[in-house]
């Protein structure tokens, strides 16, 4: 088989695996729940015995990936401490654990510090205002974070403090993920048992601090573990807030005044 075609049959796996996702949880998804049936936990086993290869390939590649932003971070803390990877890491997982407690409060403005003001307002309008609106609730309780790997790092404007510099990291907690109807509880997508959840989270440098700039798929790793998905960018202009925005599969949204007042 050639190595095209296999790593076709690895992302017809990662559709099939990852299908029955709806809109929900940060970024717009919620997990998966079919293989938390028994019969989708017998098909779990026979995919994952068929495809090892192919999750030994990515595992390696991303693992690879790692070390390469890692030491690109080392480097780069010697000029800019918000480069440093302990502290960054840090930040990390704090920015993760807040918005998902602001997501779970349905008021993103308890986080904004911690996300660029676009992608706040995209979050709150699109998904938690229009969920409200429908008469439905969100939830998500994170019981571990067990997974913080960086992929890719796009260092800009190191004469402007690298300002705009961009961060894709891999993520994985286990946590329960689930749309309920807010009158009678019914739950409509996801499940309440706890399981590993994976997406790509995007940071970008903004006055000296890393935010949350948008959240993609963690079936698109190796679009940045390879360096494409942000090859276009790496050799153009100064990245502005429309790079943020194109790189984001969202809706794009007019900001609305009345969140601007909640979020001062």
């Amino acid at each position: 088989m050639r190595r095209m075609d296999f790593v076709g049959l690895g992302f017809v796996l990662a559709f099939v695996m990852w299908g029955s996702e709806a809109l929900a949880g940060p970024g717009g998804r919620v997990a998966s729940a079919f293989f938390t049936t028994p019969v989708g936990k017998v098909v779990g086993i026979l995919l994952f015995v068929v495809f090892l290869p192919f999750i030994v390939y990515v595992y390696a590649r991303e693992r690879w990936a790692a070390s390469r932003v890692q030491r690109q971070l080392a480097g780069l803390s010697a000029h800019d401490p918000a480069f440093d990877w302990v502290d960054l890491r840090l930040r990390i997982k704090d920015c993760y654990l807040r918005v998902h407690d602001a997501w779970d409060l349905e008021d993103l403005s308890a986080a904004h510090g911690w996300m660029t003001h676009w992608y706040l307002q995209n979050q709150q309008l699109v998904h938690l205002d229009g969920w409200r609106r429908r008469g439905l609730v969100n939830r998500c309780h994170i019981k571990l974070v067990s997974v913080i790997r960086p992929l890719a790092l796009l260092p800009r404007n190191p004469d402007e403090g690298y300002e705009g510099s961009m961060l894709a990291v891999s993520m994985s907690a286990v946590m329960n993920d689930y749309l309920e109807e807010r009158e009678s509880g019914r739950i409509v997508e996801g499940t309440k048992e706890y399981q590993d959840v994976d997406s790509i989270w995007i940071f970008r440098l903004c006055e000296g601090q890393w935010k949350l700039a948008d959240i993609d798929d963690a079936r698109n790793s190796h679009e940045y573990a390879s360096g494409r998905a942000w090859g276009s960018l790496a050799d153009s202009s100064p990245v502005t807030s429309a790079d943020v925005v194109g790189a984001s599969s969202e809706v794009k949204v007019r900001p609305d005044e009345a969140l601007d007042e909640r979020i001062g």
